[in-house]
């Protein structure tokens, strides 16, 4: 489960990283500088986010922090829908980098702690490849379905997947499930 949640997050990412520039520019009628700005924010975000990710997994758990910052990350990709400023659009960049760095932070905490000791290696690799599925599926934004995956909808569907496959099954051994 945390694989997909990972998936789903990063393929957010992924679509808008490769769009938001030109975004900006068209919508906006932002500078290149700006432009770049608004892309590169969600990066700064997610750096702040992993470095408090810690602290509130520290304080709450890694499960809890996960489900808490999945429907913040689903609202915050809801503020793409709001075309008011430039600005706004910088805080919801921000704001949402903030939300996929706890994301990535609390799964793979979860991911790391399910795996048994003799088998880590392979199954933080088998978690990682989560990412990588998230920057294939990019071929089909910038080759195959232009029309599906060029709009704000995509993000949204993206998020309301992510959020949506956001439920825990306990399990008696470990208390998550992968």
């Amino acid at each position: 489960m945390v694989g997909l949640i990972n998936f789903l997050t990063m393929l957010v990412f992924y679509l808008l990283i490769v769009t938001i520039a030109s975004y900006a520019v068209d919508i906006y009628r932002a500078s290149t500088t700006i432009a770049g700005l608004v892309s590169s924010i969600y990066l700064i975000g997610s750096l702040a986010g992993r470095l408090i990710a810690g602290h509130l997994i520290a304080k709450a758990g890694p499960a809890k922090i996960l489900m808490i910052r999945v429907v913040f990350y689903f609202i915050s990709a809801c503020l793409y829908l709001i075309k008011i400023h430039i600005g706004f659009l910088l805080f919801t960049r921000f704001t949402q980098g903030i939300f996929m760095g706890t994301i990535g932070t609390s799964a793979g905490t979860i991911a790391a702690s399910i795996l048994p000791a003799s088998r880590k290696g392979e199954g933080i690799g088998f978690y990682s490849l989560s990412a990588i599925f998230a920057s294939a599926c990019l071929w089909f934004k910038c080759y195959g379905c232009t029309g599906v995956l060029n709009s704000a909808k995509s993000k949204i569907l993206c998020s309301l997947l992510l959020l949506s496959w956001n439920k825990y099954k306990e399990k008696e051994d470990t208390g998550y499930s992968i």
